[in-house]
């Protein structure tokens, strides 16, 4: 992601969204979901998602939080969870419906551009591209 900011097409200050897809905390070498704090590494401006290749979690960074207004206090939600860890802080690791309840005020302002991007994500000729140039999130 780093590099993609840094040398890809998409200038940064013209992002509202970078999205990545298909990780697998089984093959990382860390052997662990990223977290919040990793993705706030590549940026604290910019809203990050990452999504699981399960389709059914994901990691936010900081940003995400602030435009959701999600805090440390917000309660798991009914079919959802907010991954803690050992002190019970989060790591902002969202299961199911904790996860799909912060994705989709996200890509409300990706414009059609992004949805198409978001759909196609998959495609071997989309690696590297960011989407997502627009109006940030509400």
């Amino acid at each position: 992601m780093r590099s993609t900011l840094t040398t890809g097409p998409n200038p940064r200050d013209q992002l509202c969204l970078i999205m990545g897809f298909g990780y697998d905390n089984a093959q990382l070498a860390e052997l662990r979901h990223p977290t919040r704090t990793d993705l706030d590494t590549v940026s604290q401006d910019v809203p990050i998602v990452i999504v699981h290749q399960s389709g059914r979690l994901g990691v936010v960074n900081s940003k995400v939080l602030e435009v959701l207004g999600i805090s440390p206090d917000t309660p798991d939600r009914a079919g959802g969870v907010i991954q803690r860890d050992a002190t019970g802080a989060p790591n902002w690791v969202l299961e199911k419906h904790a996860f799909f309840s912060a994705l989709a005020p996200m890509l409300a302002g990706v414009g059609s551009d992004g949805m198409v991007t978001f759909a196609e994500a998959d495609k071997p000729e989309q690696e590297g591209r960011l989407a997502g140039a627009g109006e940030p999130a509400p």
